[in-house]
C-alpha cells in the first residue's frame, strides 16, 4: 500500500503537482508515505535537470566549434575565390 502511495505522490511531483496536495491526515504513516514519494519525484526532476543542462551546455559548445570551423572554411573559399578572379 505504501509502495503504491508513494508512486503515486513520485508522479504528481512530476506532473508539476504541489506538496500541499497531499489527500491524507497529519500524522498518518499514508501521510508520511505520501511526503516521501513527492520528495523521490522532486529529487528526480532535478537529476533530469542537472543532465539537461549539461547536455545542453555540451551542444552549446558543439555549436561553437563548428561555426568556428565553418568560419574557417568560408575564409578560405573568400580567399580561393578572389585568387581565382570570381
Amino acid at each position: 500500500m505504501f509502495d503504491t502511495i508513494r508512486a503515486e505522490a513520485e508522479y504528481h511531483a512530476r506532473s508539476g503537482g504541489h506538496s500541499i496536495d497531499n489527500p491524507y491526515p497529519r500524522g498518518t504513516e499514508y501521510r508520511d508515505a505520501w511526503d516521501r514519494g513527492f520528495l523521490d519525484g522532486l529529487l528526480y526532476l532535478r537529476t533530469e535537470l542537472k543532465v539537461t543542462r549539461k547536455a545542453f551546455a555540451k551542444a552549446v559548445d558543439e555549436n561553437g566549434i563548428l561555426k568556428a570551423q565553418l568560419a574557417q572554411v568560408k575564409a578560405e573559399y573568400d580567399a580561393f575565390a578572389t585568387e581565382m578572379g570570381y
